[in-house]
């Protein structure tokens, strides 16, 4: 029986970083609470328009915990790993791609509690290219990606050949970074009734490329 990665143990200073981040929306909370309404936006459509409601309390509760349970799914991904490949990364790209994940999460919840504040800015911009650059940061690693249940485009024929793994997130790695790029910069050149048709299009090809080819030299391995 395989045993799990000897090398995986996690790094308390890195963690520390991370639960700060989770911290940060509580910070925004506690400093504009008196100019907090009873119900702030904190769910956007791709059109950036805001379409659900919650109190700030409640608002300060859905972020902690979809902080923490973010956290803690990344921090035992290594360990659930049954190809104990995960963490194959290395610890510090490991921890960039879990930094850069918590990031986004925390600036998108403390937006919330900024514009229920008042503060007139797009939450749609900010959501959507955040979103844009996070695409852009996880291609750059998409490409070292070693074959694992945790991370990647995980579909039978890549996870069992690791010659198609590693053709399918080198293209993966090309279309999201680029894509990310473009689509970030359409966030801020078209009004944001496109904004829908930029994530959409771009999640299409970054994903349906990769697994289209991916079957493709699946095929092409097999004959």
């Amino acid at each position: 029986m395989e045993q799990p990665n000897p090398k995986f143990k996690p790094n308390k200073f890195q963690e520390a970083i991370l639960l700060l981040l989770i911290l940060i929306p509580g910070v925004f909370y506690l400093a504009l609470r008196d100019k907090l309404p009873a119900q702030i936006p904190t769910h956007w459509g791709a059109d950036g328009k805001p379409n659900d409601y919650s109190s700030p309390l409640e608002a300060l509760a859905l972020s902690l915990g979809v902080g923490v349970f973010v956290w803690g799914i990344t921090l035992v991904a290594p360990i659930l790993d049954p190809k104990r490949k995960t963490y194959q990364l290395g610890p510090d790209v490991f921890f960039k791609i879990r930094f850069t994940i918590h990031l986004f999460l925390s600036i998108v919840m403390s937006s919330s509690f900024l514009i229920g504040a008042g503060y007139d800015f797009s939450m749609g911009k900010i959501v959507i290219g955040g979103m844009m650059l996070l695409f852009t940061i996880l291609g750059n690693f998409m490409a070292n990606i070693p074959p694992s249940y945790s991370f990647g485009i995980r579909l039978p024929w890549t996870l069992n050949s690791e010659s198609n793994w590693r053709k399918t997130h080198r293209l993966a790695a090309k279309l999201w970074t680029v894509l990310g790029i473009v689509g970030f910069i359409l966030v801020f050149l078209v009004p944001e009734i496109y904004f829908p048709f930029i994530v959409f299009g771009c999640l299409g090809v970054m994903v349906g490329v990769p697994v289209i080819m991916s079957i493709y030299w699946f095929k092409t391995e097999e004959n």
